[in-house]
């Protein structure tokens, strides 16, 4: 997305280089991990719910990132034209289904983090297997997406009459 940005210079390219770079900083420096358990700690969050203070912290510094990269991508999304509107929608789909397996599916395994029987037991791997398994598969698939554009856009160029 960094290289399209370079070559196009389009509003929906640097949102999703911003993006993109929000979901490297959050897993490289744990972001979210480290902003959540302040945020517990801060306004006194206490366990519910079989989930710890700091996953309400979680939840609540996804939901501060989300809620800025959101106004990013409505910006964006003003700006860009149809195909970038089509693109737009479907990278903002596999970026709700990555938020699906990273917080939802995230929360219910953390859930049955500590279970004593069997079935509990089954269902803590279950859902952390779920959970890895989507976001490795929803990743792929928007790596993949990106690398499409990069090429179609490519072959557009290529395909131009040099002026």
């Amino acid at each position: 997305m960094g290289t399209l940005f370079l070559r196009r210079q389009r509003s929906m390219d640097l949102f999703w280089c911003l993006a993109f770079g929000y979901l490297f900083i959050d897993d490289a420096f744990q972001y979210h991990e480290t902003m959540g358990q302040w945020l517990a700690a801060t306004f006194g969050f206490e366990p519910a719910f079989s989930l710890r203070a700091k996953d309400f912290g979680e939840m609540l510094a996804t939901a501060l990132a989300t809620s800025i990269l959101l106004t990013a991508f409505l910006i964006g999304y003003r700006a860009a034209n149809g195909a970038e509107r089509a693109h737009a929608k479907a990278f903002a789909a596999l970026f709700v289904l990555l938020g699906f397996f990273g917080v939802v599916i995230d929360m219910l395994h953390i859930a049955f983090r500590q279970p004593s029987d069997l079935p509990g037991r089954l269902a803590f791997r279950m859902f952390g297997l779920i959970e890895d398994g989507g976001e490795l598969v929803t990743g792929s698939v928007m790596l993949i997406f990106a690398l499409a554009i990069l090429l179609v856009y490519r072959s557009e160029q290529a395909a131009r009459p040099a002026v």
